[in-house]
C-alpha cells in the first residue's frame, strides 16, 4: 500500500504544473474609430490654429523689441569704451536703423536733430513685418509705398545720444507688425531699457465705431 501512494506521488511530481491558460488576443481598431479620431483632432486643429497664430506673433514682436533693446546697450557701450558720443537712430514707418558715432558738441554739427553724423554702420534691418512707430500715436500709421508696392522712404528718428558717462534721454521707441505693438523706454540717467509687453492693435473698424447712447426717456428716437 505505502509502495502505491510513493508511485502515485512521483507521477504527479514528474507530471510537473498544469498548463498556463491562452492569452487572450488583443482586439483591434476599426476604421470607423481611427477615422473619428482622425476627424475629431481636425476639428481641435481648426479651432486652435488662429489662437496659435496670434501667439507666435506676438512672440516675434517681442523677440524684435529685445534685439532692439540689445543694439541700444551695445551703442551704450561702445560710448563708455570709445569716450566720444555715440548715436542710435531708426527710420519711422520703415523697418532700418543704425548706430554710429557723433560729432562732439564743440565742433559744428549739421545733422538731424542739431547733431553732426562722424561714421555710422551699415544700417539694419528689423525681421519681415516689423517696423518703427511713431511712439506718440495711438495708432500707426501706414508706412509709404512706392508705385511697385515696396515701401517708400521713411524719414529718420532723431538720433538718440549715448554719453561717455553711460547717460542719454529719456526717449521712447515703438515697434509695431501687422496686429500688435511693443515699446522700449530708454532710461536717460541711468542708461537702462526697458521693453513692454506685446499689445494687440485694434482693427480700425473698432475705433471708427460712434459711441451711440439712447436716452430711456427718449423712446430710442434721435432729438
Amino acid at each position: 500500500m505505502a509502495g502505491l501512494q510513493s508511485i502515485r506521488r512521483t507521477r504527479v511530481c514528474k507530471r510537473g504544473k498544469p498548463p498556463a491558460p491562452p492569452i487572450p488576443a488583443r482586439r483591434g481598431y476599426t476604421l470607423i474609430e481611427l477615422l473619428i479620431v482622425v476627424a475629431v483632432l481636425s476639428v481641435i486643429l481648426t479651432l486652435t490654429l488662429p489662437s496659435l497664430r496670434h501667439m507666435s506673433a506676438k512672440s516675434e514682436l517681442q523677440d524684435t523689441a529685445r534685439q532692439i533693446r540689445v543694439r541700444l546697450l551695445e551703442a551704450r557701450l561702445r560710448a563708455i569704451e570709445s569716450g566720444s558720443l555715440t548715436y542710435f537712430r531708426y527710420q519711422v514707418g520703415g523697418d532700418q536703423f543704425e548706430i554710429g558715432r557723433a560729432a562732439s558738441p564743440g565742433q559744428p554739427s549739421a545733422g538731424q536733430g542739431g547733431v553732426a553724423i562722424e561714421s555710422a554702420t551699415e544700417p539694419q534691418t528689423l525681421p519681415l513685418g516689423m517696423r518703427f512707430a511713431d511712439p506718440s500715436a495711438d495708432r500707426p500709421s501706414e508706412s509709404p509705398a512706392t508705385a511697385d508696392g515696396s515701401e517708400g522712404d521713411a524719414s529718420w528718428s532723431a538720433p538718440l545720444l549715448f554719453f561717455p558717462n553711460g547717460r542719454t534721454f529719456d526717449a521712447r521707441i515703438a515697434l509695431v507688425s501687422a496686429s500688435y505693438r511693443a515699446e522700449l523706454r530708454v532710461r536717460g540717467l541711468t542708461g537702462t531699457v526697458q521693453v513692454s509687453r506685446a499689445e494687440r492693435l485694434l482693427p480700425p473698424e473698432a475705433e471708427s465705431v460712434p459711441d451711440v447712447r439712447v436716452s430711456p426717456n427718449s423712446g430710442g428716437a434721435a432729438p
